[in-house]
């Protein structure tokens, strides 16, 4: 049976960025494992709503997320690192996250890409990617870039950190594959509502660009 690793960095990302993508690999046979790298628990716009209440609430709903894709509790591995401070844990995460694919020994892995804006996003690719590296495991790598480097961020951040994400971003040779789910928008939604702490704050905008197209975005 072949088996496919994706990376989330927090409790829902395996529904808006990999939904389809994962709902289709289970109906090929695939055994799937999802890695959580943070809580969450920074995950809501008001202030008295964050903190480990939240976070405990966010793994109860990546369970019953992944109930709908077809995955199974036990292949969900929450690694529980601060949300908003992946990026101090990077050497633990690694040495982690190497023991976790030298035992699932995934053929595919799917992590965030480097050009990601969100600090844990990009934290995410780096440990995942040093992770397959140094363990010289060889496997079939997606990325997938949830906030990417816009001018618009950029201008709005004014950080160097993006600048220099913009600048390498546009300048790189991207092999970009587009993945037909439509056969699994439905299951792709369900699941994102699932995470219903997220679900309830996401604008019309982010719901249309997610949840109502036939393609989810893979780099190669």
């Amino acid at each position: 049976m072949p088996k496919l690793l994706y990376i989330a960095p927090h409790p829902d990302d395996e529904c808006d960025n990999g939904g389809g993508l994962l709902a289709m690999r289970v109906k090929e046979g695939y055994d799937v494992y999802v890695v959580y790298m943070t809580d969450g628990r920074l995950g809501s716009p008001k202030p008295e709503e964050r903190g480990i209440g939240l976070a405990r609430r966010r793994m109860k709903e990546a369970y019953e997320a992944l109930k709908v894709l077809g995955i199974p509790a036990n292949n969900a591995i929450f690694l529980n690192y601060p949300d908003g401070e992946l990026r101090r844990f990077i050497n633990d995460a690694v040495v982690r996250l190497k023991d976790i694919l030298a035992s699932i020994k995934p053929d595919e892995v799917v992590h965030p890409s480097v050009y990601e804006v969100h600090p844990d996003h990009w934290a995410s690719a780096v440990i995942t990617i040093r992770a397959l590296r140094e363990l010289g495991l060889r496997v079939k790598e997606y990325s997938y870039l949830n906030y990417e480097p816009t001018l618009s961020r950029l201008l709005k951040l004014k950080r160097l950190d993006v600048f220099i994400k913009f600048i390498k971003y546009k300048l790189s040779r991207k092999r970009i594959l587009m993945i037909n789910i439509t056969q699994y928008r439905g299951i792709k939604h369900e699941c994102m509502r699932k995470h219903e702490s997220q679900y309830m704050y996401l604008s019309k905008d982010y719901i249309n660009v997610y949840f109502n197209t036939n393609y989810e975005r893979y780099f190669i």
